[in-house]
């Protein structure tokens, strides 16, 4: 009886989804301005992120393993004329996250936007990959998302501006030979 139903509804739902989707692709939702707004970023090291919120005016925290990388990227967001504050911070270490978050909150000021943009992929096959490695997988792609969400959004909540942006990898809409893990 169920699955009768559902085919009954799917040409509706499907109809529905298809307005929806022409509506949107029609009137274009105004863009948010971000010009000003304090942005936090995960593994800024990779830098396109970083860039295309410095183009539009936002002030950037840089969250990095490698210190390098991430003045890299701090002094190419610089040179677009925003402020840039650059940190060193172990995502694999749950202290390590909430001391740079308190550290940001006193050094900085209140983060509006979080871009979790972090992610590891070991790049073998399950049985090929150390524990270790899974270990380090998991730590970073949902451990440290959710205690960087932990860490931010209580001060979002309380001056009730909350944008959390989690950016998942493109392996999750296809597969790649002998990527696994």
């Amino acid at each position: 009886m169920v699955i009768i139903l559902e085919l009954l509804l799917m040409p509706i739902n499907l109809t529905h989804s298809i307005l929806s989707a022409v509506i949107q692709t029609i009137l274009h939702p105004r863009l948010k301005c971000i010009d000003g707004e304090l942005c936090l970023i995960t593994v800024a090291g990779g830098a396109l992120v970083a860039l295309e919120f410095a183009k539009e005016g936002a002030h950037l925290v840089l969250w990095d393993c490698n210190t390098a990388a991430n003045e890299k990227t701090a002094k190419l967001a610089r040179e677009l004329g925003v402020q840039v504050h650059a940190y060193t911070v172990d995502l694999f270490k749950r202290q390590s996250v909430y001391e740079t978050a308190d550290t940001v909150r006193a050094e900085v000021g209140d983060v509006s936007i979080l871009v979790n943009n972090a992610g590891v992929v070991a790049g073998r096959r399950l049985l090929d990959c150390p524990d270790e490695l899974l270990e380090r997988t998991l730590l970073v792609n949902c451990h440290a998302l959710f205690w960087m969400t932990k860490a931010f959004l209580p001060q979002m909540k309380s001056k009730n501006h909350v944008h959390i942006v989690t950016i998942a990898s493109a392996l999750g809409l296809f597969t790649t030979a002998c990527v696994e893990v």
